[in-house]
Protein backbone atom coordinates (compact mmCIF):
# COMPACT_ATOMS: atom_id res chain seq x y z
CA UNK A 1 0.00 0.00 0.00
CA UNK A 2 1.45 3.60 -1.14
CA UNK A 3 1.83 6.30 1.19
CA UNK A 4 0.36 9.31 -0.30
CA UNK A 5 2.26 12.77 0.74
CA UNK A 6 2.75 15.95 -0.49
CA UNK A 7 6.56 16.70 -2.01
CA UNK A 8 7.04 20.35 -2.41
CA UNK A 9 9.09 21.67 -5.36
CA UNK A 10 11.44 24.05 -4.36
CA UNK A 11 10.77 26.85 -5.95
CA UNK A 12 13.72 27.07 -8.32
CA UNK A 13 13.20 23.51 -9.22
CA UNK A 14 9.40 24.59 -10.06
CA UNK A 15 10.22 27.98 -12.29
CA UNK A 16 12.87 25.46 -14.15
CA UNK A 17 10.72 22.60 -14.92
CA UNK A 18 8.14 25.52 -16.04
CA UNK A 19 10.60 26.90 -18.07
CA UNK A 20 11.89 23.73 -19.98
CA UNK A 21 8.29 22.34 -20.51
CA UNK A 22 7.85 26.03 -22.14
CA UNK A 23 11.06 25.65 -24.09
CA UNK A 24 9.88 22.64 -25.76
CA UNK A 25 6.13 23.00 -26.25
CA UNK A 26 5.69 26.85 -27.00
CA UNK A 27 6.59 27.95 -30.78
CA UNK A 28 7.68 31.31 -29.80
CA UNK A 29 8.90 32.95 -26.38
CA UNK A 30 6.15 34.65 -24.57
CA UNK A 31 7.17 37.38 -22.01
CA UNK A 32 8.13 36.81 -18.88
CA UNK A 33 9.44 39.07 -15.75
CA UNK A 34 11.15 36.14 -13.63
CA UNK A 35 14.95 35.67 -14.01
CA UNK A 36 14.19 32.17 -15.29
CA UNK A 37 11.75 33.60 -17.53
CA UNK A 38 14.56 35.51 -19.13
CA UNK A 39 16.56 32.75 -19.00
CA UNK A 40 13.78 30.66 -21.00
CA UNK A 41 13.87 33.75 -23.46
CA UNK A 42 17.44 33.79 -23.99
CA UNK A 43 17.95 30.18 -24.58
CA UNK A 44 15.20 30.52 -27.11
CA UNK A 45 17.66 32.67 -28.95
CA UNK A 46 20.44 30.76 -28.77
CA UNK A 47 20.12 29.04 -32.20
CA UNK A 48 21.89 25.75 -32.53
CA UNK A 49 23.08 25.16 -29.03
CA UNK A 50 21.23 22.12 -27.76
CA UNK A 51 21.10 22.27 -24.27
CA UNK A 52 21.43 19.00 -22.38
CA UNK A 53 22.92 19.20 -19.18
CA UNK A 54 21.90 20.77 -15.77
CA UNK A 55 24.20 21.06 -12.62
CA UNK A 56 22.03 22.43 -10.27
CA UNK A 57 22.41 26.19 -10.80
CA UNK A 58 23.37 26.44 -14.86
CA UNK A 59 22.09 24.98 -17.98
CA UNK A 60 24.54 23.75 -20.41
CA UNK A 61 24.42 23.38 -24.11
CA UNK A 62 26.97 22.53 -27.13
CA UNK A 63 26.56 23.30 -30.96
CA UNK A 64 26.38 19.83 -32.31
CA UNK A 65 26.30 21.50 -36.18
CA UNK A 66 30.14 22.04 -36.57
CA UNK A 67 32.64 20.22 -37.90
CA UNK A 68 34.49 17.88 -34.65
CA UNK A 69 37.63 19.47 -36.19
CA UNK A 70 36.36 23.15 -35.12
CA UNK A 71 36.19 24.55 -31.93
CA UNK A 72 32.70 24.18 -30.59
CA UNK A 73 30.63 26.98 -29.62
CA UNK A 74 28.62 26.46 -26.21
CA UNK A 75 26.54 28.26 -24.06
CA UNK A 76 25.61 28.14 -19.96
CA UNK A 77 22.90 29.86 -18.67
CA UNK A 78 22.22 30.65 -14.74
CA UNK A 79 19.30 29.83 -13.51
CA UNK A 80 19.04 32.49 -10.65
CA UNK A 81 20.01 35.57 -12.83
CA UNK A 82 19.05 34.33 -16.32
CA UNK A 83 22.39 35.58 -17.96
CA UNK A 84 23.65 33.92 -21.26
CA UNK A 85 27.18 33.00 -21.41
CA UNK A 86 28.71 32.16 -24.17
CA UNK A 87 32.13 29.92 -24.82
CA UNK A 88 34.28 28.07 -26.94
CA UNK A 89 35.24 24.33 -26.22
CA UNK A 90 38.15 22.67 -27.75
CA UNK A 91 38.40 20.99 -31.39
CA UNK A 92 36.25 17.70 -30.82
CA UNK A 93 35.53 18.21 -27.33
CA UNK A 94 31.92 17.27 -26.67
CA UNK A 95 30.20 17.51 -22.90
CA UNK A 96 29.44 14.18 -21.55
CA UNK A 97 27.55 15.66 -17.89
CA UNK A 98 28.36 17.59 -14.83
CA UNK A 99 31.50 16.63 -12.59
CA UNK A 100 31.98 18.42 -9.47
CA UNK A 101 32.24 22.23 -10.11
CA UNK A 102 32.62 21.58 -13.57
CA UNK A 103 31.52 19.91 -16.58
CA UNK A 104 33.11 16.41 -17.78
CA UNK A 105 34.08 16.55 -21.14
CA UNK A 106 36.45 14.42 -24.05
CA UNK A 107 38.27 15.30 -26.66
CA UNK A 108 41.21 14.12 -28.86
CA UNK A 109 44.77 14.62 -27.85
CA UNK A 110 46.78 14.88 -31.09
CA UNK A 111 50.37 15.71 -32.10
CA UNK A 112 48.92 18.13 -35.04
CA UNK A 113 45.76 20.09 -36.02
CA UNK A 114 42.49 17.97 -36.58
CA UNK A 115 42.40 17.96 -40.29
CA UNK A 116 38.39 19.05 -41.87
CA UNK A 117 38.77 16.32 -44.39
CA UNK A 118 36.29 13.72 -43.12
CA UNK A 119 38.89 11.05 -44.67
CA UNK A 120 41.87 12.90 -43.37
CA UNK A 121 39.74 13.42 -39.84
CA UNK A 122 39.02 9.95 -39.51
CA UNK A 123 42.40 8.82 -40.39
CA UNK A 124 44.18 10.93 -38.03
CA UNK A 125 42.09 10.19 -34.87
CA UNK A 126 43.26 6.79 -35.38
CA UNK A 127 46.21 7.68 -33.57
CA UNK A 128 45.07 9.90 -31.23
CA UNK A 129 44.31 9.20 -27.34
CA UNK A 130 41.20 10.70 -25.90
CA UNK A 131 41.19 12.71 -22.56
CA UNK A 132 38.97 13.05 -20.26
CA UNK A 133 38.41 16.63 -18.54
CA UNK A 134 36.86 18.14 -15.31
CA UNK A 135 36.56 22.26 -17.41
CA UNK A 136 34.72 24.93 -15.47
CA UNK A 137 33.70 27.74 -18.48
CA UNK A 138 33.25 29.84 -15.77
CA UNK A 139 37.01 30.08 -14.86
CA UNK A 140 38.76 28.22 -17.69
CA UNK A 141 40.08 25.72 -15.15
CA UNK A 142 40.64 22.42 -16.52
CA UNK A 143 41.56 19.23 -15.13
CA UNK A 144 42.54 15.87 -16.58
CA UNK A 145 40.54 12.93 -15.06
CA UNK A 146 41.54 10.28 -17.09
CA UNK A 147 43.19 9.62 -20.68
CA UNK A 148 42.26 6.50 -22.92
CA UNK A 149 43.89 5.18 -26.68
CA UNK A 150 41.70 5.47 -29.23
CA UNK A 151 39.58 2.66 -29.61
CA UNK A 152 38.02 1.63 -33.26
CA UNK A 153 34.86 0.32 -31.36
CA UNK A 154 34.46 3.01 -29.75
CA UNK A 155 36.04 5.68 -31.72
CA UNK A 156 34.64 8.64 -29.81
CA UNK A 157 34.05 7.46 -26.41
CA UNK A 158 37.06 4.81 -25.80
CA UNK A 159 34.59 2.77 -23.88
CA UNK A 160 33.24 5.36 -21.50
CA UNK A 161 30.41 4.15 -19.86
CA UNK A 162 29.59 6.87 -17.04
CA UNK A 163 30.48 7.89 -13.68
CA UNK A 164 29.45 7.56 -9.95
CA UNK A 165 31.15 8.72 -6.77
CA UNK A 166 33.46 10.57 -9.09
CA UNK A 167 34.96 7.58 -10.93
CA UNK A 168 35.03 7.01 -14.59
CA UNK A 169 33.79 3.81 -15.78
CA UNK A 170 35.20 2.33 -18.81
CA UNK A 171 34.02 -0.84 -21.02
CA UNK A 172 36.29 -2.68 -23.15
CA UNK A 173 35.10 -4.08 -26.38
CA UNK A 174 36.69 -7.12 -28.43
CA UNK A 175 35.58 -6.44 -31.96
CA UNK A 176 34.19 -9.67 -33.94
CA UNK A 177 34.25 -10.87 -37.76
CA UNK A 178 30.87 -10.40 -37.96
CA UNK A 179 30.46 -6.66 -37.43
CA UNK A 180 29.62 -7.19 -33.51
CA UNK A 181 31.52 -6.82 -30.19
CA UNK A 182 32.06 -9.02 -26.99
CA UNK A 183 32.11 -6.88 -23.92
CA UNK A 184 35.18 -7.90 -22.26
CA UNK A 185 36.30 -5.51 -18.86
CA UNK A 186 34.92 -2.75 -16.97
CA UNK A 187 37.74 -0.71 -15.81
CA UNK A 188 37.39 1.84 -13.50
CA UNK A 189 39.55 5.50 -12.95
CA UNK A 190 39.67 7.44 -9.79
CA UNK A 191 40.97 10.69 -10.15
CA UNK A 192 41.23 11.70 -6.54
CA UNK A 193 43.02 8.68 -5.84
CA UNK A 194 44.90 8.06 -9.38
CA UNK A 195 44.12 4.96 -9.65
CA UNK A 196 42.88 2.55 -12.84
CA UNK A 197 41.91 -0.87 -12.05
CA UNK A 198 39.42 -3.51 -13.15
CA UNK A 199 36.38 -3.89 -11.92
CA UNK A 200 35.65 -6.70 -13.41
CA UNK A 201 37.95 -9.08 -16.15
CA UNK A 202 34.58 -10.60 -17.92
CA UNK A 203 31.06 -9.26 -17.60
CA UNK A 204 28.66 -11.42 -15.35
CA UNK A 205 26.11 -11.15 -18.33
CA UNK A 206 26.82 -10.12 -22.12
CA UNK A 207 23.10 -8.19 -21.81
CA UNK A 208 23.87 -6.36 -19.04
CA UNK A 209 25.30 -2.69 -19.39
CA UNK A 210 25.68 0.41 -16.93
CA UNK A 211 23.11 2.84 -16.83
CA UNK A 212 24.40 5.65 -15.11
CA UNK A 213 22.53 9.02 -15.62
CA UNK A 214 24.69 12.30 -16.09
CA UNK A 215 22.40 14.69 -17.31
CA UNK A 216 21.47 16.50 -14.27
CA UNK A 217 23.33 17.23 -11.05
CA UNK A 218 23.56 16.98 -8.00
CA UNK A 219 21.89 13.25 -8.85
CA UNK A 220 23.16 11.85 -5.44
CA UNK A 221 21.98 14.71 -3.69
CA UNK A 222 25.00 15.71 -1.20
CA UNK A 223 26.59 12.13 -0.72
CA UNK A 224 27.74 9.52 -2.29
CA UNK A 225 25.90 6.01 -3.71
CA UNK A 226 26.81 2.52 -2.81
CA UNK A 227 24.38 1.34 -6.16
CA UNK A 228 25.69 1.47 -9.47
CA UNK A 229 23.04 1.62 -12.05
CA UNK A 230 22.97 -1.34 -14.61
CA UNK A 231 20.59 -2.08 -17.58
CA UNK A 232 19.97 -5.43 -18.62
CA UNK A 233 18.88 -5.63 -22.49
CA UNK A 234 18.04 -8.09 -24.94
CA UNK A 235 16.93 -6.57 -28.37
CA UNK A 236 15.37 -10.07 -29.26
CA UNK A 237 12.47 -9.73 -26.44
CA UNK A 238 13.03 -5.94 -26.32
CA UNK A 239 13.36 -5.60 -22.82
CA UNK A 240 15.13 -3.50 -20.72
CA UNK A 241 15.29 -4.51 -17.34
CA UNK A 242 16.81 -2.07 -14.35
CA UNK A 243 19.50 -3.82 -11.85
CA UNK A 244 21.70 -2.51 -9.32
CA UNK A 245 24.82 -3.56 -7.87
CA UNK A 246 26.42 -3.24 -4.46
CA UNK A 247 29.51 -1.37 -4.95
CA UNK A 248 30.03 -2.54 -0.83
CA UNK A 249 29.16 -6.31 -1.09
CA UNK A 250 29.25 -7.34 -5.08
CA UNK A 251 25.27 -8.39 -4.86
CA UNK A 252 23.51 -7.58 -8.25
CA UNK A 253 19.45 -6.75 -7.52
CA UNK A 254 16.62 -6.80 -10.01
CA UNK A 255 14.53 -3.95 -9.82
CA UNK A 256 11.06 -5.72 -10.12
CA UNK A 257 8.19 -3.32 -9.17
CA UNK A 258 6.46 -2.18 -12.85
CA UNK A 259 5.30 1.52 -13.84
CA UNK A 260 1.53 2.20 -13.94
CA UNK A 261 -0.27 2.64 -17.06
CA UNK A 262 1.51 1.09 -19.96
CA UNK A 263 0.68 -2.33 -21.33
CA UNK A 264 4.46 -3.51 -21.84
CA UNK A 265 6.32 -4.47 -18.93
CA UNK A 266 8.79 -1.44 -17.95
CA UNK A 267 9.87 -1.20 -14.96
CA UNK A 268 10.12 1.87 -12.27
CA UNK A 269 12.92 4.31 -12.89
CA UNK A 270 15.63 5.73 -10.31
CA UNK A 271 15.77 9.08 -11.50
CA UNK A 272 18.20 10.94 -8.68
CA UNK A 273 18.97 10.58 -4.63
CA UNK A 274 17.69 13.08 -2.08
CA UNK A 275 19.83 14.37 0.82
CA UNK A 276 18.60 12.28 2.81
CA UNK A 277 19.61 8.73 0.98
CA UNK A 278 16.14 7.83 -0.79
CA UNK A 279 15.83 7.94 -4.82
CA UNK A 280 13.38 9.80 -6.53
CA UNK A 281 11.46 7.33 -9.07
CA UNK A 282 9.32 7.52 -12.19
CA UNK A 283 6.19 5.13 -11.12
CA UNK A 284 3.93 5.97 -14.19
CA UNK A 285 4.16 6.87 -17.46
CA UNK A 286 1.39 6.86 -20.63
CA UNK A 287 1.91 4.75 -23.76
CA UNK A 288 4.35 7.86 -25.71
CA UNK A 289 6.87 7.24 -22.25
CA UNK A 290 5.61 10.69 -20.68
CA UNK A 291 6.00 10.76 -16.74
CA UNK A 292 3.12 10.73 -15.37
CA UNK A 293 3.75 9.65 -11.54
CA UNK A 294 6.56 10.30 -9.41
CA UNK A 295 7.60 9.19 -5.57
CA UNK A 296 10.21 8.61 -3.00
CA UNK A 297 11.78 5.36 -1.54
CA UNK A 298 14.72 4.05 0.11
CA UNK A 299 16.90 2.11 -2.35
CA UNK A 300 16.55 -0.86 0.26
CA UNK A 301 13.10 -0.79 0.14
CA UNK A 302 12.62 -0.22 -3.63
CA UNK A 303 15.61 -3.26 -4.30
CA UNK A 304 13.38 -5.67 -1.86
CA UNK A 305 10.51 -5.42 -4.18
CA UNK A 306 8.64 -2.84 -2.10
CA UNK A 307 6.22 -0.56 -3.21
CA UNK A 308 5.27 1.34 -0.02
CA UNK A 309 6.74 4.67 -1.40
CA UNK A 310 5.77 8.46 -0.78
CA UNK A 311 4.02 9.66 -3.66
CA UNK A 312 4.48 13.15 -4.96
CA UNK A 313 1.95 15.30 -5.95
CA UNK A 314 2.79 16.18 -9.54
CA UNK A 315 3.05 19.86 -10.47
CA UNK A 316 0.27 20.30 -12.89
CA UNK A 317 0.96 23.83 -14.51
Amino acid sequence: MCKTGTFLWGLAAGMVAGAMLEIIILPRPRPRRTAVGKAMQEINGVGNCDIAYCDGTALYGIDKTVLPSEATPACRIDLASGQLDRFTMLPSELMLGCYDDGLLTVHYVTDAPLPKNGEEYAAAVQSATLEFDCWDPRTGTRTKLAERPYNPTDARFSGYDGTANGKLYFVDYLPQSDGTDIKLSLTVVDPAMGTEEKMWDTWPDEHFGLSIGQRILPVHGDQSTRWLGMCYSNSGTNREIPYFMDLETGEIKEVTQKREGLSYDRRVTVLAQTNDGRWLIETAADEQRSCLGMALITPEQLLAGSTDWQEITMWQG
